[in-house]
């Protein structure tokens, strides 16, 4: 089960129209499982949405995974790459979009980013809105960006996402 905040719709950011989505992202460590991730492609027309960012407690790896719409549960791995991740660290997750590939670059805060995995998607780039995501987890979010050339403006975080997330974690 996930727990996931996106930009609102009327914020006019989605994947379709996106260079990159990066984030800043860390997992206490306190949660049942640890991970952090960015959400894409969410529609409620489409059977899934995804997943790319860093299980930073047991299965220690970079990856994309595909979600069920209605059961928010994970599928297949789309791409995943192993990598020493643990909690308590703040670590940088990019998404970077390439005509139908997704790229996903990160990295602990302070290192260089690298290319982790990629994923080409055989039916084109997914189409839905765009957020945060983690699983049975206690993370911390901060420098969420969103890039591409239809977004005018950057995010505003005042009852926007990072609001959202935080009313969703008091509950």
């Amino acid at each position: 089960m996930c727990a996931i905040a996106l930009l609102k719709e009327s914020e006019g950011v989605r994947t379709e129209d996106l260079d990159y989505i990066s984030v800043r992202a860390y997992d206490l460590g306190t949660g049942a499982w640890q991970n952090v991730f960015i959400v894409f492609g969410y529609n409620e027309k489409e059977p899934q949405y995804y997943l790319g960012g860093a299980f930073v407690g047991g299965r220690q790896k970079w990856a994309f995974d595909p979600i069920n719409i209605n059961t928010h549960k994970r599928g297949s791995e789309l791409a995943g790459a192993p990598d020493k991740l643990s909690p308590k660290k703040w670590y940088v997750i990019k998404i970077v979009f390439d005509g139908d590939t997704a790229i996903l670059y990160g990295a602990e805060e302070g290192k260089k980013l690298e290319e982790r995995c990629r994923y080409t998607f055989p039916k084109g780039r997914p189409k839905g809105r765009v957020g945060l995501g983690a699983s049975n987890s206690e993370p911390k979010f901060d420098d969420f960006t969103v890039a591409g050339p239809t977004i005018s403006a950057p995010v505003a975080p005042r009852d926007k996402l990072a609001t959202v997330w935080a009313e969703l974690k008091a509950k």
